[in-house]
């Protein structure tokens, strides 16, 4: 369905109000994105955003896209896995469940490279993290964890669980050690060179969330307090930040979870299959999709209100805003108006066509709305002029009108195409021509015209 779009800057609300959408910048192959799907993505601390797709791997500076496939060192051109240490190492997690690394232009495999020698696992990457000491964690997708300590030796040590490793996590709040969630819902915390049990999936499992399996845990800040929140179906990821903005990925958008009253918040991206969500440091979001590239909302400020499709109307512009006490009225064409308020869409008006004596080839777009006194409204349309009071309408069919002012509460200036007229505001009749030649813009102040 086509929809026709009036974009706002809007306050932000604690609920959002339905019939609006957020404004995301969307790249995909067309842009030089290496691939449609996209399974993961990360910043590194240059800037760069970096994105594991299908197809290889995608380096974004703002810009445009440099991409690295199996000629470029990859180990396959399946990435399922990124993260950006501290170091500006880009660690990857390929599709033939090889580690690798980028770093300083060079890709670094197990071939080139004696730390990785010591790393590799027999599953896939799902998790790695970085404590504050540059000590790297990874997660495979069966029961193991493996430590990289920094330094000369790399140290690299392995532990293994009784279950299915599900998540893992740095403490962003605490910063004290790595966390772990296996599938049953336990918690392990990384304490003394080895990982204990922090908190059990016993005391859920009285709770409705707990005997249907689908539950999304995380921590107060202070790491006292361990909330669990009931997951949205067709759930993918989580990520949270250390302003404790929390995420969730699903087949069907994402979902921004209100941490401090432990509800579910907005949704983004409803109906695409959404494989992380991301902010980065200049606080806009990304959404990587599976067969859809990549979204980036730079702002949660600026929405768009949609309208519904009006027959007929091949040209979905908005032409002229006016605001007319608690409504906003858009200037669509084809002698139509759309009416919101409180940031919601309300109707549609139309105006008609003039009589076919001065049917002109134009869309009749409403160039130019404005308030009058005794709050009647004008409406200059490209086919004629309308001044509205109430249920009442006057019409005069001169054309194309691009600008209408008031002079006072009996006058009014009109600009047109060819001239521009001094008109009186009760019967739309002409008194005066100020100005023969295109107008473009009409303005009365002090005395004076401005054309």
């Amino acid at each position: 369905m086509r929809k026709t779009a009036l974009a706002l800057l809007l306050l932000l609300t604690a609920a959002f109000v339905q019939a609006q959408e957020f404004n995301y910048v969307h790249y995909d192959t067309k842009d030089g994105l290496a691939g449609s799907t996209v399974y993961d993505m990360c910043q590194d601390k240059d800037g760069f955003m970096w994105f594991a797709t299908e197809n290889g791997l995608s380096r974004f500076d703002g810009s445009g896209f440099k991409n690295y496939t199996v000629q470029d060192g990859l180990p396959d051109n399946e990435v399922l896995k990124l993260y950006a240490d501290r170091k500006g190492r880009i660690w990857i997690g390929a599709f033939n469940k090889e580690i690798c690394y980028y770093y300083k232009g060079i890709i670094h495999t197990r071939k080139n490279d004696s730390l990785l020698k010591k790393m590799q696992t027999d599953n896939f990457i799902i998790s790695v993290a970085e404590d504050e000491n540059g000590i790297l964690a990874f997660s495979d997708d069966s029961k193991a964890i493996v430590l990289v300590e920094p330094g000369l030796q790399n140290k690299v040590a392995r532990f293994a669980f009784p279950n299915k490793v599900f998540s893992m996590s740095y403490d962003l709040c605490t910063k004290t050690s790595f966390l772990i969630g296996d599938e049953l819902g336990n918690t392990y915390l990384f304490k003394d060179q080895g990982f204990i049990l922090f908190n059990s999936s016993t005391k859920l499992q009285d709770t409705k969330m707990m005997k249907e399996g689908y539950f999304i845990s995380y921590s107060s800040c202070d790491g006292k307090e361990k909330r669990y929140i009931s997951q949205k179906p067709n759930y993918l990821r989580a990520t949270s930040y250390a302003n404790y903005m929390f995420f969730c990925s699903t087949y069907n958008g994402s979902w921004s979870i209100d941490t401090v009253r432990n509800t579910w918040d907005t949704h983004y991206l409803e109906g695409k299959k959404v494989t992380n969500t991301i902010i980065d440091v200049e606080k806009n979001i990304w959404f990587s999709t599976i067969g859809e590239g990549v979204y980036k909302l730079p702002s949660r400020e600026i929405k768009t209100i949609c309208f519904p499709e009006i027959t007929g109307i091949n040209n979905n512009e908005v032409f002229s805003i006016l605001k007319y006490d608690n409504e906003i009225i858009a200037g669509l064409n084809q002698g139509n108006t759309a009416s919101v308020i409180n940031q919601k869409f309300v109707k549609i008006n139309s105006y008609g066509s003039p009589p076919q004596s001065v049917a002109m080839p134009q869309t009749n777009r409403l160039y130019s709305a404005k308030k009058l006194s005794g709050n009647s409204m004008l409406f200059g349309f490209d086919l004629f002029l309308v001044r509205e009071n109430g249920h009442e309408k006057l019409y005069n069919y001169i054309y194309p009108v691009k600008s209408v002012e008031e002079i006072n509460k009996d006058s009014i200036i009109i600009g047109t195409s060819s001239f521009a007229y001094i008109m009186r505001t009760a019967d739309l009749k002409i008194v005066d021509t100020v100005w023969k030649g295109r107008c473009t813009k009409v303005f009365y102040y002090d005395g004076k015209y401005y054309i």
